[in-house]
């Protein structure tokens, strides 16, 4: 194989005794990246992998990969040429921390670095490393072993043409280098002469003046004996006295105490006699530890729960949130009167306070109203079904809506189906729309809110609408809206958009029979991309886009399997694509093709021009981008909303929301303010729902996921749910969760507490511990991805149908009926939960943004 390679060659080398003419005996010099190692063509792909790393060897036939014209060539390496490049050398000098910091368990080479930084500013890189090896090389002796500082002293003097001769030059040499050094530092000293302020010095000015003093009542005194005698003793008259009262109060401010990192750095010094550099940035400590850089935060914080202080709080907030207890029930203001004591006790925690029985009877009352003390008003149960025979009569007035219903009513609606302890926080943050609507009227006024846009007939669209989180925020917000003003509902969704084919089935059960369902939102603007170069700017795209869109072109919607005509809209609620700004999306901001879905979005916003607009994306997203492409047609107030804001304090999932409002409208509030307040109301309504709340699966729904789980592991279906579903795990995931279990035992062992697995604890095994630690006692981020969020107290995972409680989807009756919408039952997955909006959230942005705006007076509704 190699004699043939030699003979299809341009360019060959003298092998195995072939003679060729001069012609073809050239050399030919090329560089190692442009060479590769030719391995064979029955050679395994690991083979070829392990033989193109190692070394090159003379007479070995190899690849040409550069020039381009002789690429894929084969050519004989006769003979490995080494040079060395000074300007490498001289470039690793500078750059290379080895040779300034060094490590202190090997030498270091700073001296060579002191020269080199010398030399460099006198010639070029090249000439000063050879000047420096030439004078080492003549100085060297093999009798003598100085050490390297004084040996580079002797070639600092040498590169100064110094020399010592033994004779008095030497001695007066030195003297002379002395002398100048001492006079070079010397600092010039300033006139001791006391100089007056100027402040000081105009107060004479105005005294001299004012002829508010003459000479008859300072007979035989000087001017200057005058003025020490007119002004005041506390005057400062000296600039010196000021420094000295000023150094002497900065002294006294200063800590007696050093911060314990210092004295540990000074100790730790002081016993070893090396002071360790400190590290080039946070980014390179990081890499060096193998973990993430430790919390000062965290630290105070555990040394605050260690105190006396800290231990009495967790005491008491034990003695607060256990189960049944009397603190709990007196911290939320729970009024129980007129009911039995077997009821109360039943009752207590539900917070539910019945007026119209006696101790006595223990007859279901006629009237059932939920009250608070601290609210001091009542509020609306929506626990009861909706139809004529539990609900004889719903009455609507101001904040607060009374139920009526007869015993057998009563009856049933406490027989049936009752929601669980650790559920019924939960129950209550799904009435956060309500509690939102509560906000406004008290804050703005009845009239003043009529007056928004809330109460404008919207025409409602979304685009990458996912699973309608935009769609249920809406039903959710005017349900509130009916049942706390009695506002009839007057929204309509007119479109979607979703590239998703199981999301858009899923939209088309949902969304009303006539709106449409777009696939693609590219499909308004044909051929867009056609005329743009391989790496277009922002502009160019832009430009592309708002040229390409063609208003009066049908497109195709999967909800009536045909072309549909583009609707119009004048509220839209959009969530753009997140992985160009995320870090599971490696942030490639602008230069990630997906962002070409948000440029579209705009684009349809700048041609369409909506009324409000809402954006949702991470907090990573750049808001700049949005008023510098539209910002001549609207105003945009930047809100950062995560669903903590709506009552569900255990869902960390932060998010930044654009609110675009056309500069026709007005802005009646400041929408931060407005929502700093709402979500400070909303959180004293709720309470402090946990993860817990959300584990709501029955036996029946476990025994059919677990079964699900073993079919697709080809083992057989159980009976019974198990009581620990590790088995099911991957290797992966068992792994990770080995990694979870001993980290939190360090963490509770240097707590000195007992290391059992809360209630509320949360594992996600999609992620590696030791690379991304994500064990929380909220639910982690889920993400588009999917995953597994892995509960160790019930040694199961959450199902998907417990992620979409958590998400805001109502799919319990309890917590439907107290959102004031249908009951949802569609079975989600993770993946599609992670990719959506939280409900929740997106209400509350809804609400903010259309609460503080209404129609200018020309354009509102009559």
């Amino acid at each position: 194989m190699a004699y043939i390679a030699c003979r299809v060659s341009q360019f060959l080398g003298s092998w195995n005794g072939q003679h060729f003419t001069r012609k073809d005996n050239s050399r030919f010099e090329v560089c190692v990246e442009s060479v590769r190692k030719y391995t064979g063509p029955s050679t395994s792909k690991r083979r070829r992998n392990i033989d193109a790393d190692s070394a090159f060897h003379a007479y070995r036939v190899a690849v040409l990969q550069n020039p381009q014209d002789l690429k894929g060539k084969l050519v004989i390496l006769e003979e490995p040429l080494r040079k060395i490049d000074p300007s490498r050398i001289a470039a690793s000098l500078d750059t290379d921390p080895w040779f300034s910091l060094g490590e202190s368990h090997s030498p270091h080479a700073w001296h060579a670095t002191r020269v080199h930084h010398r030399w460099r500013l006198l010639s070029a890189p090249e000439a000063a490393v050879e000047r420096v090896g030439s004078m080492m090389n003549n100085l060297w002796s093999d009798n003598q072993h100085p050490s390297p500082g004084a040996f580079m002293v002797r070639v600092m003097l040498q590169q100064a043409y110094v020399s010592v001769t033994g004779h008095t030059r030497d001695e007066l040499l030195v003297r002379a280098v002395v002398e100048l050094i001492q006079r070079t530092r010397v600092r010039q000293k300033k006139s001791g002469r006391p100089r007056e302020l100027n402040q000081v010095q105009a107060l004479h000015d105005r005294i001299e003046n004012s002829g508010r003093w003459h000479s008859s009542l300072f007979d035989g005194c000087s001017a200057q004996e005058v003025l020490s005698l007119i002004e005041p003793e506390s005057l400062l008259q000296s600039r010196s006295t000021v420094r000295e009262l000023r150094k002497a109060a900065l002294a006294r401010g200063l800590p007696s105490t050093v911060p314990e990192t210092i004295e540990h750095s000074w100790s730790k010094a002081m016993a070893s006699g090396v002071v360790e550099s400190l590290p080039m940035g946070v980014s390179v400590q990081r890499k060096s530890a193998g973990k993430a850089a430790p919390s000062t935060m965290q630290a105070r914080l555990d040394d605050w729960l260690d105190s006396e202080e800290g231990k009495k709080w967790q005491s008491r907030r034990q003695q607060i949130w256990a189960p049944g207890s009397e603190a709990k029930m007196a911290e939320d203001g729970v009024m129980f009167e007129g009911s039995s004591s077997s009821s109360r006790e039943q009752m207590a925690e539900d917070g539910v306070m019945f007026e119209g029985s006696s101790s006595e009877s223990s007859d279901v009352p006629c009237g059932c109203q939920w009250e608070r003390e601290s609210a001091g008003s009542s509020m609306d149960i929506a626990t009861f079904e909706a139809d004529a025979d539990v609900a004889n009569r719903i009455e609507s007035a101001g904040s607060f809506a009374t139920f009526e219903a007869d015993a057998d009513v009563a009856n049933r609606i406490a027989g049936v189906n009752p929601v669980p302890d650790s559920t019924s926080s939960l129950v209550t943050a799904f009435r956060a729309g309500v509690f939102m609507v509560e906000f406004l009227q008290q804050t703005f006024g009845a009239e003043k809110l009529r007056e928004s846009l809330l109460n404008h007939a919207n025409l409602f669209s979304s685009h990458c609408s996912g699973i309608g989180s935009p769609e249920q925020a809406c039903d959710i917000l005017q349900a509130a809206l009916t049942a706390t003003l009695g506002w009839p509902k007057r929204w309509q969704s007119v479109s979607a958009c979703e590239i998703n084919k199981a999301c858009c089935a899923i939209l088309e059960q949902k969304l009303p029979s006539d709106c449409c369902i777009n696939r693609n939102i590219f499909d308004a603007f044909p051929g867009w991309d056609s005329s743009l170069g391989p790496s277009p700017t922002i502009l160019e795209r832009w430009t592309a886009l708002c040229s390409a869109w063609r208003p009066d072109i049908k497109l195709p919607c999967a909800a009536h399997g045909g072309l549909c005509k583009q609707r119009r809209s004048n509220l839209n609620v959009t969530g753009s694509p997140c992985q160009p700004w995320s870090k599971a999306g490696r942030k490639q901001k602008t230069s990630d093709v997906r962002f070409n879905v948000t440029l579209a979005y705009l684009c349809w916003i700048w041609c369409t021009k909506p009324v409000v607009a809402l954006h949702e994306n991470v907090l990573g997203f750049h808001k700049n981008i949005i008023p510098e492409l539209i910002g001549s047609l609207y105003k945009v107030i930047d809100l950062h909303i995560q669903p903590s804001d709506a009552g569900f304090v255990f869902v960390g999932r932060p998010r930044h929301f654009a609110i675009i409002v056309r500069k026709d409208v007005e802005i009646t509030r400041n929408m931060l303010t407005v929502l700093q307040e709402a979500s400070k109301y909303i959180k004293e309504k709720v309470g402090f729902p946990r993860v817990s709340a959300c584990m709501v699966a029955t036996a029946e729904e476990c025994l059919l996921c677990e079964n699900k789980a073993r079919l697709k592991r080809g083992l057989g279906p159980l009976t019974v749910a198990s009581s620990d579903w590790s088995y099911l795990l991957t290797t992966k995931q068992v792994g990770y969760l080995r990694d979870y279990h001993k980290l939190w035992e360090e963490q509770n062992a240097k707590k000195g507490a007992v290391s059992n697995f809360p209630p509320d604890l949360l594992m996600n095994l999609s992620q590696d511990p030791n690379v991304r630690p994500a064990m929380f006692q909220h639910l982690p981020t889920m993400r588009a991805s999917g995953g597994i969020l892995w509960s160790p107290s019930m040694k199961r995972w959450l199902l998907d149908r417990e992620c979409a409680l958590a998400m805001g989807w109502p799919v319990l009756q309890a917590t439907a009926s107290a959102a004031g919408v249908p009951m949802d039952s569609f079975d989600y997955k993770t993946s599609q939960l992670g990719n959506s909006m939280h409900v929740f959230a997106a209400m509350l942005a809804l609400a903010v943004a259309l609460g503080c705006t209404r129609m200018q007076v020309e354009h509102r509704p009559a």
